[in-house]
């Protein structure tokens, strides 16, 4: 059986793996981890709602693109009263049909489940992570550059393991994810 760390010594192998390596990244960081000892903003408030759950992967993509697409598709014609059809406007009118079919495949058809959840563990993308030995839970913020920062939950395991969990693509947030292993790593 292997040796279970202390919360010091997890926090450690935590601060130096996210911790800025050199002066110039201490200046302007790439990334920026943040311990999170307890979430009180969550939508769950007892480990009983945490429990059976199945979170699949959000939908936010193919809802932005069925509603542009249906937008053009269906106020063009209001928009073009001399009813000028070229046939880049053919083109433009199959392309966003296309689009609206295979976002509505999307939505409702192509459900994919990427976290669940049971009283002793819960599984994400295949790899089961058991609540126990959860000893440290943080949130790395990783800059886009330009675009959006990324968010990954990051968990120190009693191994001395460090797990990094890219919730940005589910439809859970990072916050309650968090607060999903607090409610249901303290429980007894």
């Amino acid at each position: 059986m292997e040796k279970k760390l202390s919360i010091e010594e997890v926090r450690e192998i935590v601060s130096e793996k996210y911790s800025p390596k050199n002066i110039l990244q201490r200046w302007d960081p790439p990334y920026v981890y943040k311990e999170y000892l307890e979430i009180t903003n969550s939508d769950y408030k007892r480990q009983e709602q945490t429990l059976g759950l199945k979170i699949g992967i959000n939908k936010a993509g193919p809802i932005i693109i069925l509603t542009a697409s249906s937008t053009f598709l269906f106020t063009f014609p209001f928009f073009n009263p001399a009813k000028e059809t070229s046939s880049f406007l053919a083109i433009i009118y199959c392309i966003s049909f296309g689009l609206i079919m295979l976002s509505i495949y999307n939505i409702f058809f192509n459900y994919k489940i990427i976290l669940t959840t049971n009283s002793k563990s819960f599984t994400f993308k295949k790899q089961t992570i058991f609540w126990d030995s959860i000893v440290t839970t943080g949130i790395l913020r990783v800059r886009g550059g330009d675009g959006p920062s990324t968010h990954y939950v990051v968990l120190g395991l009693s191994d001395g393991e460090i797990v990094k969990l890219d919730v940005g693509i589910s439809d859970i947030g990072p916050t309650d994810l968090i607060r999903m292993i607090h409610l249901n790593r303290t429980a007894k």
